[in-house]
């Protein structure tokens, strides 16, 4: 599992955060705060993310186009079908 998008610290997202993930299918929700300014006017933007899931949307397509799941170093000539 990879966190993307969002601050652990600021998210205080710990070690049993990823384990509850796995072990119970849960989803672990994170917040991103930025600044904007726009038309001369700073405005603070709160947006929610997903910071950890157990889903998996790396995919490597093959010949057939069938799909596989991502795995690192591995290649689509890796796999046998």
């Amino acid at each position: 599992m990879k966190l993307k998008g969002v601050s652990l610290k600021k998210n205080n997202i710990v070690r049993n955060d990823y384990k509850e993930v796995l072990m119970e299918k849960s989803i672990k929700v994170g917040k991103n705060i930025n600044l904007q300014m726009k038309n001369n006017i700073m405005s603070k933007v709160t947006v929610n993310k997903n910071a950890l899931t157990g889903s998996h949307t790396k995919m490597i397509v093959l010949e057939n186009q069938a799909c596989l799941p991502f795995i690192t170093g591995l290649t689509a000539k890796d796999y046998s079908y």
